[in-house]
């Protein structure tokens, strides 16, 4: 069967260049991975059958050959098909959403992230807004309306294609369990048994069921609340129903005793840390439910959860757990991704987008540095692809902001640009707390760019100050529309024990914890500022920095002595680290070491100790000549 679909004979070809048409985008993932030929049988090619490997397709309809070879010349002679126009979301044509459609198609990609391959793509380039970039030919809000209102599946396809490509290529995935059996017959079994006592599981069984009148016919109440929208049925679009219980199990997942503890770790603790900004708390209170019919999203909250324990024994003493079998429920996370991604209404589901973001915390507490920061990128493909951002509301937002968390962070240690170039259009007088806290997320992102490789080396002074200025300018701005839930409580310990930190740093009590992570991290944002931008010079300059200095490192650390719970520990010691660097006292260094082993303790995270790298970094400055 596989010989009468190959072209009888080669037509003469004029060889393209290695930038375009010569990588194949046809056959499965780990024959392009190897950089090998495939012949592209299913269930399992030649290759991958011959050599023991996992054979996993991203597409379930293959393009037909020939096709990806003439697309560059269809693209330029012929004119794109027609685009299929989709149901969009009230929320996704709001004001905030066309302006960001817009700085997408006039910013482009930050000058220090590599523009993704999919953006390049010939056959996306006249039926997709994204993929028109800087072009001046078309008018900007005719563009733009394009990026809102056809259908980005080609951009989507190939972002969500790309980013699980990057999923296989991890070593866990690699060199994980042989005896996993992906290949099965039922398109929507994506079970894959991960212990014997799990055969008699329901939720590991083939579900081929279709769904009922009562489901077809119970429409979504009409609403303009993301919250109640993105939490309803999908409304009369029976087919989309009727694919969506392909990937969706038709009742609730039953867990195995153990994976219960495991799970309810997850909604107790894990969530907490993704959902510190977020008002509705989505992680720990709408995704559990979403887990509850979809085993990806299931075995990633299992993934996540299981190494977390494995890092923090005394969570569950009862119950042994390794970091193998937080591996296992990863792999398994894989094995239904490569299922379930041959399905356009899972490629943008609130469930994949969850999953994506649930991967990366994984990678993160795994310690997994390389791999953590692809996965980020990713993650960036697949919000930009369906134009998701920090105001996306509902879940798309919550995830956003979560991945914006990891981004900031991870760039900061790279000392490279985030990957986000979105412009918020909402006005600081116009948020609740929760909000005003969530943009302190974004301030501190834009200084970790200014702190990048590729800004510092700038040569030109002057625009430097004057960036400065504008940062300066957007700190003093948020600070001044502070509302007083982030004002100081009264806090005394009472504890002779902990008279030395008192004496070290004077403890400043923000409640909620959200609200004193804020403050942090606007005030690591004022002392990376201060120690990025060109100086003045001058004694009375060097006075005046010095004073600065002291007093953001107080208040970093004065916060830090207050906060105790699990949801903001994560943050918390990156801005300990931060004011950490700038501290000669000895005494204070002991107390900041004191206090970010406490934040480890709690979450398990990071892998190597802060404390140590911090030690080290003082050790090093003080023998540097300026040090």
């Amino acid at each position: 069967m596989a010989e009468e679909e190959r072209p009888l004979s080669r037509k003469p070809r004029h060889r393209q260049s290695r930038g375009r048409g010569l990588r194949k985008t046809t056959g499965c993932i780990t024959c392009r991975r190897r950089h090998v030929k495939c012949d592209e049988l299913r269930p399992h090619c030649h290759r991958c059958n011959k050599g023991g490997q996992t054979c996993i397709y991203a597409d379930k309809r293959p393009e037909p050959s020939g096709r990806i070879e003439n697309r560059s010349s269809e693209a330029i002679s012929d004119p794109p098909p027609a685009p299929i126009r989709q149901p969009i979301p009230p929320w996704q044509t709001s004001p905030e959403q066309t302006h960001y459609s817009k700085s997408l198609l006039e910013n482009g990609c930050p000058g220090s992230v590599e523009t993704p391959n999919f953006q390049r793509h010939p056959s996306t380039t006249s039926a997709n807004g994204f993929a028109l970039g800087n072009q001046a030919t078309a008018p900007l809000d005719t563009a733009a309306q394009q990026v809102i209102s056809v259908s980005s599946q080609p951009t989507f396809n190939v972002a969500i294609t790309r980013w699980f490509d990057m999923l296989v290529g991890d070593s866990a995935f690699e060199n994980g369990f042989a005896d996993f059996d992906i290949g099965m017959d039922e398109p929507n079994n994506f079970g894959t048994p991960r212990e014997q006592d799990r055969m008699g599981v329901p939720y590991m069984e083939p579900y081929n069921s279709t769904p009922t009148t009562a489901a077809l016919d119970s429409a979504s109440p009409s609403s303009s609340s993301p919250q109640l929208i993105e939490r309803s049925a999908p409304g009369l679009d029976r087919s989309a129903i009727a694919e969506k219980s392909k990937w969706q199990t038709p009742e609730a997942i039953e867990l195995l005793p153990y994976e219960q503890l495991i799970f309810r770790n997850f909604v107790q603790r894990t969530s907490h840390w993704i959902d510190l900004f977020d008002l509705t708390q989505s992680f720990s209170t709408f995704v559990p439910h979403l887990a509850m019919r979809n085993i990806g999203l299931m075995k990633a909250i299992l993934a996540l959860s299981a190494r977390h324990i494995s890092l923090n024994p005394g969570i569950i003493p009862e119950q042994t757990h390794d970091r193998n079998d937080a591996l296992q429920y990863y792999n398994e996370t894989l094995h239904y991704l490569s299922k379930a991604m041959q399905y356009d209404t899972y490629k943008t589901s609130l469930e994949l987008l969850a999953t994506a973001l649930i991967v990366s915390t994984y990678e993160m507490l795994d310690g997994s540095g390389k791999d953590w920061e692809r996965h980020l990128q990713g993650v960036f493909w697949i919000q930009r692809s369906q134009v998701i951002h920090g105001d996306s509301k509902g879940l798309k937002q919550a995830v956003w902001w979560a991945w914006l968390q990891q981004d900031v962070w991870a760039a900061f240690r790279e000392k490279r640009k985030t990957f986000t170039f979105w412009k918020p259009t909402r006005r600081f007088d116009d948020m609740n707390p929760y909000e005003l806290a969530a943009r302190s997320v974004y301030v501190i992102a834009k200084v970790v760019n200014y702190c990048s490789r590729e800004e510092t080396e700038a040569e030109d002074i002057s625009l430097r100050i004057e960036r400065a200025d504008q940062l300066q300018a957007m700190l003093d701005e948020w600070e001044l529309y502070l509302t007083t839930e982030f004002t100081m409580l009264p806090f005394k310990t009472g504890e002779e024990e902990e008279e030395e930190e008192e004496e070290a740093f004077e403890p400043i009590w923000i409640h909620p914890p959200a609200f004193g992570v804020a403050l942090q991290l606007h005030y690591s944002a004022r002392l990376l500022l201060l120690l990025n931008k060109p100086s003045r010079g001058g004694f009375g300059g060097y006075l005046e920095q010095s004073r600065l200095i002291s007093k953001f490192v107080n208040n970093i650390c004065g916060i830090a002595m207050t906060l105790t719970d699990h949801a903001s520990s994560v943050m918390c010691s990156q801005c300990l680290y931060i004011a950490g660097m700038c501290i000669q006292d000895v005494r204070r260094r002991e107390t900041v070491l004191k206090m970010l082993d406490a934040c480890r303790q709690r979450t398990g995270w990071p892998i190597l100790s802060l404390g140590e790298e911090l030690q080290t970094f003082w050790k090093t400055s003080e023998t540097m000549p300026n040090g």
